[in-house]
């Protein structure tokens, strides 16, 4: 259902993928929803590419998001680790 309109004859929707509101004059039908064609949310190719390619993007391992191992496995002081070397 439309949720606002103006004067200048514009209805406006939300999107089904991003949940920006835009006017319904640019909004395109897919699988049965409304998705906005500004924001890309559209898929132009195959549809379900888009899906495919986020969950792709997601899968893949991130190193930079791992904690470093000395955080994670810490190891005990000695003696030796205390003493000052000059």
């Amino acid at each position: 259902m439309a949720q606002r309109h103006t004067q200048l004859a514009c209805v406006y929707y939300t999107c089904a993928r991003c949940g920006c509101t835009q006017p319904l004059a640019e909004m395109r039908w897919q699988n049965g929803q409304l998705y906005c064609f500004t924001y890309n949310c559209v898929d132009t190719a195959i549809i379900g590419s888009r899906d495919l390619n986020v969950a792709r993007a997601v899968a893949i391992d991130r190193k930079e998001l791992q904690p470093d191992p000395k955080l994670v496995e810490p190891i005990a002081r000695t003696n030796d680790m205390l003493e000052t070397l000059y």
